[in-house]
């Protein structure tokens, strides 16, 4: 296969998949998914066997059309159903609350108590003061939210 033929699939792979991105909207890239992942991982794949011509060009547009597809109708139904959300994302993951860590849930995550301490000071949260944290969630996307205690207020007079 020549190199201008390579160059043709290559921009018509990547216009296709561009296109195909901006019609799945900005949420795609901001807040990717699982799945979200699996499917760019897939269409990576396929953008190689169009590239070297292992598969024609008509059959890799229809695939990765399906499968923006497929991966768009699944984000639909997880936007508007709580309980889809729910099967598709999981729930996050309490790995500390009221000021101590959740060795259960840092079990079940894979999380050791240096990846916290990580996870916690890129919080901005100092870890030897976890006192100060009602929860540190586990997000279904990987990051790490903080719930602090509410602050002590400042002692006042009561005015007459």
């Amino acid at each position: 296969m020549s190199l201008g033929h390579i160059a043709v699939r290559a921009l018509i792979a990547y216009v296709y998949l561009l296109l195909m991105l901006r019609l799945r909207g900005k949420r795609a890239i901001a807040e990717a998914s699982a799945f979200d992942f699996v499917a760019a991982l897939i269409l990576g794949d396929m953008v190689d066997d169009v590239l070297w011509a292992e598969v024609p060009v008509a059959q890799f547009l229809v695939a990765a059309g399906v499968l923006v597809v497929v991966d768009t109708l699944l984000s639909w139904a997880s936007a508007h159903s709580d309980r889809f959300h729910l099967l598709i994302e999981g729930r996050p993951a309490v790995l500390a609350e009221a000021g101590r860590r959740n060795r259960d849930a840092m079990r079940g995550e894979l999380v050791n108590d240096p990846e916290l301490d990580s996870l916690l000071r890129l919080n901005g949260q100092d870890p030897a003061s976890l006192s100060e944290i009602r929860h540190a969630l586990l997000e279904p996307d990987g990051q790490l939210s903080l719930i602090r205690k509410p602050a002590a207020h400042d002692a006042r007079r009561a005015s007459p």
